[in-house]
């Protein structure tokens, strides 16, 4: 398994290319931003809905055309928080081909950037939208 650190701010992981069948942005799926994505995407609503089994809109032939600024939601994919959220708990989603191994230095990363969104009200309200929509569909991680 193999994975990069994001740029600070971006989120943790840098995943993409990891995997040549892009499960991770086949709908239908929601993706949830908070004001920091919207920001950083200049995307004005909360969410990013891919309808029916097609690929995100934001899908390039290369990846997510945001690259390492892609949403936090996405950059810590295939890691989610799992309810109850405290204490922190990490899963890995059932679609993607990594679920259920060890992530390593993945999983590290993406608790750490969980732990800083959960530092402020929006970022708690989007690790808790995150944790919900994925809630029975994550395999914990060790």
């Amino acid at each position: 398994m193999t994975g990069t650190p994001s740029a600070p701010g971006s989120g943790a992981l840098s995943l993409c290319g990891v995997c040549t069948e892009n499960r991770c942005c086949i709908g239908p799926l929601d993706i949830f931003l908070d004001d920091e994505d919207r920001t950083r995407l200049g995307i004005t609503t909360e969410t990013i809905s891919i309808e029916g089994e097609g690929p995100c809109r934001f899908l390039g032939e290369r990846g997510c055309v945001f690259g390492s600024r892609k949403p936090f939601m996405c950059s810590i994919y295939p890691v989610a928080p799992m309810l109850p959220l405290e204490p922190l708990r990490l899963g890995s989603h059932e679609t993607c081909p990594c679920a259920g191994e060890e992530l390593g230095e993945q999983a590290t990363a993406a608790r750490r950037a969980i732990q800083q969104k959960l530092r402020t009200a929006d970022g708690r309200k989007l690790v808790r939208k995150i944790a919900e929509y994925y809630d029975g569909e994550l395999t914990p991680l060790k």
